[in-house]
């Protein structure tokens, strides 16, 4: 009985202190300033289908990659141009959009997975030029208005450099850890976020973001969940990993890092930059994609975009 009692205590210690390492901070809030796709306010075009990328410009007009277009809203939600993305394997067709950006000029950057290729349009959404990349990445995203990064396990290393018309420069950024008795392009990373010369990387198996500076490694924040083993399997295609724990967004927001974690249930965690603390666990179903210089958040589901601030 005595033993039993003991356990007891430990066990509601334990609970006790785990609430308290969150406590010490108050808890934060999402609140949603702008809704685009279902629900949205009267006025909006229709729905969002399967978004996978959302930006702002300077002047705060948000640009939403989704399967098939390109939609830009004005800064109010309200929409203002589609650009169409042909489907197909010819000069200006796409088969898999899952990456943009935007340079200083106003030029839009479409990389297609599927293709292993970069699109550029014009601001109004003609087809200007495009270059072949020769791995498929996850992701790509403009560095310094310069060079183009991309995202994805190559040649053992998980970030990849090409200049501007599409010769490749140099990789950087070593493998994540494997796991045991799981295939190692499941360590490919799915999620990132770029801010200045600053990139973070999130481990697809581990709660692990990375903190790249230039092209040096300079932190590494752990948080306090363990995502389970992924599911490993085969099928005619060969062997196949599903993943449904683990970080799928990453932004950055006033001195805080935020990601999107799928454990128990789907939230925003929050650290301090400065400490790597966890500061705030908020339940959050979107997943973070991106932010501005002015504390708004960019959120994604299948579809809906959503624009919140942390209060």
């Amino acid at each position: 009985m005595a033993q039993r009692w003991i356990l007891c205590t430990l066990a509601a210690s334990a609970f006790v202190l785990a609430s308290c390492s969150l406590s010490g901070e108050r808890q934060m809030q999402l609140k949603w300033e702008i809704t685009i796709g279902k629900d949205a306010a009267d006025g909006q075009r229709g729905l969002l289908y399967l978004p996978t990328e959302v930006m702002a410009d300077e002047t705060g007009d948000i640009y939403i990659l989704q399967k098939g277009s390109i939609e830009k809203y004005d800064s109010a939600g309200k929409h203002v141009l589609s650009i169409p993305l042909k489907k197909g394997k010819g000069v200006g067709e796409f088969a898999g959009p899952s990456s943009l950006a935007r340079d200083e000029n106003g030029f839009l950057y479409v990389w297609d997975k599927y293709l292993t290729r970069v699109s550029k349009l014009d601001p109004e959404g003609n087809f200007v030029s495009s270059f072949k990349v020769g791995s498929l990445f996850n992701h790509m995203a403009l560095w310094g208005n310069k060079e183009f990064v991309f995202l994805g396990l190559s040649q053992d290393q998980i970030l990849h450099v090409y200049s501007a018309d599409g010769k490749e420069e140099r990789s950087f950024g070593s493998p994540f850890e494997l796991v045991p008795d799981v295939p190692a392009f499941a360590t490919s990373p799915l999620a990132w976020f770029l801010q200045g010369d600053t990139i973070w990387v999130a481990n697809p198996l581990q709660y692990e973001i990375r903190q790249y500076v230039g092209e040096k490694l300079v932190a590494t924040i752990k948080g306090p969940d363990q995502f389970p083993r992924p599911r490993v399997g085969e099928g005619r295609g060969g062997v196949s990993v599903g993943i449904s724990n683990g970080i799928f967004g990453l932004a950055t927001c006033g001195g805080r890092l935020v990601a999107t974690v799928a454990s128990n249930e789907r939230t925003l965690d929050v650290f301090d930059l400065k400490s790597d603390k966890l500061l705030s666990r908020v339940k959050c179903p979107p997943t973070v994609r991106n932010s501005d210089g002015h504390g708004t958040l960019y959120f994604i589901d299948e579809t809906t975009v959503k624009l919140g601030r942390l209060e």
